[in-house]
């Protein structure tokens, strides 16, 4: 056991980097068959480390997905397409935790306790400022940046009476996030199953993104004045310093990560998962030379190598056995009999058929199904014409399906997560805590997206 521990990071690190060189250089041939070589030992190390319930579902998928192509009398070429086809996805989520290396490499999240302090003088506007810092941080560190939050404003939970305004503000600026950043899995997974462009689905993510801040915004003050709750602070925000310097540099970090990521996917061929893995290699390292932080990117490294990649389990098997079983669906022709199976394409009014598919992918997840399978199968399973929409309004479906999914399930990473950090059961930080807020989002989108977004 402890050699299979000793020897997880190396053949982690070696399957991203020989992802990255089959991008860059022309010798697919010999990379595929070695990355997806590595792939199966990488499945078959974290399988005694992994929940029992990734490793129930997974080893039926993958047993499912074999049956299916081997029905189909599928040769070796199919199996090894299928056992590929969700690389990207695996490397993106070993890469992710280089990407918060810039948020260390300077006291920010004093600087962030301080800036929310000073502008927090009652529950409306504690709600705000937590769930923009929850979207904000969440953009770059997805839900890790959940623990970072609830430290921020341990010292102003008591102005809002209930801890369900800094609960709920965390969990809807997350959602919020989902709908833009391509930092997200779940985003990458779904705008690559479509092969839809992320700069093209940027500006009606972030106006989704900024109907959810604001749809937290109005539930707050309405509760507020239901409760006739309008506590202020009763200490000089004046007094509390605000430092302007590091609140540009971590303006500069966000804004230029953003850029980078939208500048390469606009001016060359690179996919998302291709361009995220670039960009989390390059460009904490080049920040922290620019900054003169080497030795923090040093510690920073040594805890990714000996402390974060070890904690990647789930993930592996989930990614590779849900791309495997929908490229397993795709080869054998089973996938095409899904809709008729589903009967969404009866469905001739297309906010029920959306409303349809949150449903589906909100109770398999509710049960343990991970959406990334959900959604990613009935992205290769159902056309956006067979819903009346447009491929673009077909995306932004697929990720309210995920975003709700992984807010009302009690076996999903976001409900897990803040539920360690707040110590309250993941069954009421998920589905008692947002069934209503989740309820009215999906029948509101369900409406918003095929007028708005067509």
């Amino acid at each position: 056991m402890s050699l299979i521990k000793y020897l997880r990071q190396p053949v982690l690190i070696v399957f991203a980097l020989i992802y990255m060189l089959n991008v860059f250089t022309p010798f697919s041939r010999i990379l595929i068959p070695l990355s997806t070589f590595l792939l199966i030992i990488m499945v078959l190390q974290t399988l005694p480390f992994a929940s029992s319930a990734s490793k129930s579902i997974s080893m039926l998928l993958f047993l499912l997905g074999g049956v299916f192509l081997y029905l189909n009398e599928a040769s070796y070429y199919n199996y090894l397409e299928a056992l590929s086809s969700n690389t990207g996805l695996v490397v993106l989520f070993i890469v992710l935790p280089l990407l918060s290396f810039p948020l260390y490499y300077d006291d920010y999240e004093n600087t962030l306790k301080s800036l929310s302090l000073k502008y927090i003088n009652g529950p409306v506007r504690f709600g705000n400022i937590s769930a923009f810092l929850t979207f904000f941080l969440c953009s770059i560190l997805n839900i890790g940046a959940f623990a970072i939050i609830y430290e921020l404003f341990k010292q102003t939970k008591e102005f809002t009476k209930s801890q369900k305004v800094l609960w709920n503000s965390m969990l809807r600026g997350n959602f919020a996030a989902i709908f833009w950043s391509p930092n997200y899995v779940g985003l990458a997974a779904i705008i690559h199953t479509l092969n839809v462009s992320w700069v093209s689905i940027l500006p009606a993510g972030l106006l989704i993104a900024g109907i959810i801040l604001l749809s937290n915004s109005i539930l707050i003050l309405l509760q507020t004045k239901k409760n006739n709750n309008n506590t202020i602070h009763d200490y000089n925000s004046s007094a509390i310093p605000l430092e302007k310097d590091k609140i540009r540099n971590l303006l500069f970090i966000f804004l230029g990560l953003i850029s980078l990521v939208a500048i390469l996917n606009s001016f060359t061929s690179l996919e998302i998962l291709e361009i995220i893995p670039l960009v989390a290699l390059f460009f904490p390292f080049v920040l922290a030379v620019f900054q003169k932080k080497l030795p923090i990117y040093k510690k920073l490294l040594h805890k990714y190598y000996f402390d974060k990649l070890l904690k990647i389990n789930n993930e592996v098997l989930i990614f590779a056995a849900a791309g495997f079983f929908g490229k397993s669906l795709e080869i054998s022709g089973i996938g095409a009999m899904v809709p008729s199976l589903l009967r969404i394409e009866n469905i001739h009014q297309p906010a029920i058929a959306i409303f349809t598919i949150i449903f589906i992918v909100s109770l398999l997840a509710f049960v343990g199904v991970h959406p990334i399978v959900t959604t990613t199968t009935i992205g290769t399973t159902i056309s956006a014409g067979s819903l009346g929409i447009s491929l673009t309004a077909y995306t932004f479906v697929l990720i309210a399906a995920f975003g709700i999914a992984v807010m009302v399930s009690p076996v999903s990473g976001t409900t897990l997560v803040i539920s360690g950090i707040t110590k309250h059961s993941s069954f009421e930080m998920g589905p008692r805590l947002n069934k209503f807020y989740a309820l009215g989002m999906a029948v509101f989108l369900a409406f918003f997206i095929p007028i708005v977004i067509g």
